[in-house]
């Protein structure tokens, strides 16, 4: 089974017997099942919390006008936020033995953008590191 990253540069196979090709811009290399000791996708971003100041505003009245400034100061604390995660790299490690200690496969790196806009990228480092590890379990 082949997995290729979206740009093309970067590549793996695994092949029924368990053997793993990597192919990168620096070349090729062909792990035996054996020197496989295990794979993960890695992925890097940052999360955007945004707050509602309305939301904010109108519990610190209610609040207030029940408790009191304590009540004001929770209620303002209670206010709507938004959480949005957004990824900069999806990178499948392939960890090692030998001099190599593992190979990186890169199937996204850019600007920041939501996990649903990267589905395809998500899917393929899943697979791909589903795949080795039924070849190497």
């Amino acid at each position: 089974m082949n997995f290729i990253s979206r740009d093309g540069a970067q590549g793996i196979s695994v092949s029924s017997s368990g053997t793993v090709t990597v192919a990168t811009q620096y070349g090729s290399r062909t792990i035996a099942k054996a020197d496989v000791i295990s794979a993960s996708v890695m992925k890097e971003g940052r999360t955007s919390i945004k707050s509602n100041r309305g939301s904010q505003l109108g519990r610190a009245v209610v609040g207030g006008a029940l408790l009191g400034p304590l009540g004001a100061v929770a209620g303002a604390a209670t206010g709507s936020k938004t959480q949005t995660e957004e990824i900069t790299s999806i990178t499948l490690r392939v960890l090692t033995r030998g001099s190599s200690p593992y190979e990186d496969i890169v199937f996204y790196s850019g600007s920041a953008k939501p996990e649903s806009e990267l589905t395809h990228e998500v899917r393929a480092a899943n697979n791909a590191l589903s795949r080795i590890l039924s070849a190497i379990g």
